[in-house]
């Protein structure tokens, strides 16, 4: 896990301020796209526990209310996912599809963005993230 550090910019006319980061990170999201995708590979397709996911992935350490078994931010992306506001190019999945199965189709659709021949799927995801972002 690595922390990045971004340079936010407040205007002096209106008060309204910017973040200025990689294009790796995505509008309004904490984590790196392949972060995301990591995370979708890790539920998706190797069936880990979103608490375990967590653990490994995330910063923070502060649980709230209900974070004991899942990750509001994991489920946040999915339902993102579905509504296409994050990662536009997977396609679209049925309504009644649990958070897992949606993980496994962005997981598997970003790994084929990712350089041929690349794996374990973990890492093409993780690449092909970075150029779907």
């Amino acid at each position: 896990m690595r922390e990045l550090k971004v340079r936010r910019f407040r205007c002096t006319a209106c008060g309204a301020t910017t973040t200025v980061a990689p294009a790796s990170v995505l509008t309004k999201r904490l984590y790196l796209a392949s972060t995301m995708a990591l995370a979708f590979v890790l539920l998706g397709v190797r069936h880990i526990a979103q608490r375990a996911i967590r653990a490994r992935l995330s910063a923070w350490k502060t649980f709230g209310e209900g974070s004991g078994t899942r990750w509001d931010a994991l489920l946040d992306w999915l339902g993102a996912v579905r509504e296409r506001r994050l990662f536009p190019g997977v396609r679209v999945v049925p309504e009644d599809w649990p958070p897992w199965r949606v993980a496994e189709r962005a997981a598997t659709t970003l790994a084929a963005l990712g350089p041929p021949g690349l794996s374990p799927l973990e890492a093409a995801a993780f690449e092909g993230a970075a150029r779907a972002g």
